[in-house]
């Protein structure tokens, strides 16, 4: 089982607890399904589980190399290829259940991707993971190269974005969740920018990225109902002063990033005294 073991055929923990993490979303909409709690719409509850689920998955594996240098911890790397390969099975799993509900009408099929931006966009992000986990074995890094491997796996961050833009285009007139899953996104790729940029991402800049990151959800939150629903924007703005009814997508973005910043602080990022001093008042 290549997504469980390493080189030298072993079992690493880590591999093991994202394999599992990761089956506990197909064991417990295969057990709602046997149970019969997904009610007469099975297939449409099916289809926004396992998609909402890819993109959980697909996020989670763009997290894995931001945990690992804020917390200081390598061995999490390990999970990346697991997390990597469940997102697109979960993404396959999404479309197969398409077609299957349309009783595997090629044609139909293929004029709905064709006429629904949001189908489209689905599709493109579904072909750049079929590629991606196509070639995620070591011996694809052997045939082609750690910088050309590396190179192609960069696609991993378009992919990410033509999901978020798949869930957002698919539910126009909710856009929590999608907009709660893409300021995540926009954390995770801000994170990588200012590595690229400042060479470091300390307390402060993640504070800071966090901050810019949540005013830019809140934005683009309320610009969205502005443009393209009839709701009146200044209730979406309301929500986020007043707290009445659900946590704005923006207010859980700060959350997070404050507390990623503060874990980090005290357990990665903090410096550490040498041994045998001590620090003066």
């Amino acid at each position: 089982m290549p997504a469980l073991t390493v080189r030298s055929g072993q079992w690493p923990a880590e591999r093991i607890a994202a394999a599992i993490l990761v089956s506990a979303p197909a064991l417990w909409l295969t057990w709602r399904a046997a149970t019969d709690d997904v009610g007469g719409r099975a297939f449409v509850e099916a289809i926004r589980h396992t998609g909402k689920w890819a993109i959980y998955i697909l996020l989670a594996t763009l997290a894995v190399t931001p945990a690992r240098r804020i917390f200081a911890t390598g061995r999490l790397i390990i999970m990346r290829r697991t997390f990597g390969l469940a997102a697109f099975a979960y993404a396959l799993w999404h479309a197969w259940l398409y077609v299957a509900a349309f009783g595997y009408d090629a044609a139909f099929i293929v004029r709905d991707i064709v006429n629904q931006l949001y189908l489209t966009v689905g599709a493109l992000a579904l072909a750049i993971l079929t590629v991606l986990a196509l070639t995620s074995s070591d011996r694809a890094i052997a045939a082609l190269g750690s910088v050309r491997w590396n190179r192609l796996h960069s696609l991993i961050y378009a992919a990410g974005v033509l999901a978020v833009l798949h869930y957002l285009l698919r539910s126009p007139l909710n856009v929590s969740q999608p907009m709660l899953m893409g300021g995540y996104l926009a954390w995770l790729l801000g994170y990588r920018a200012l590595r690229v940029i400042t060479g470091e991402a300390g307390p402060w800049q993640l504070l800071g990225l966090s901050v810019a990151i949540a005013a830019l959800t809140t934005l683009a939150e309320v610009s969205w109902y502005a443009l393209r629903t009839d709701i009146d924007p200044r209730r979406i703005a309301m929500g986020y002063l007043t707290f009445d009814g659900q946590v704005m997508a923006g207010w859980w973005i700060l959350g997070a990033g404050l507390l990623v910043t503060l874990a980090g602080w005290r357990w990665g990022m903090r410096p550490r005294t040498p041994a045998g001093t001590t620090l003066s008042a």
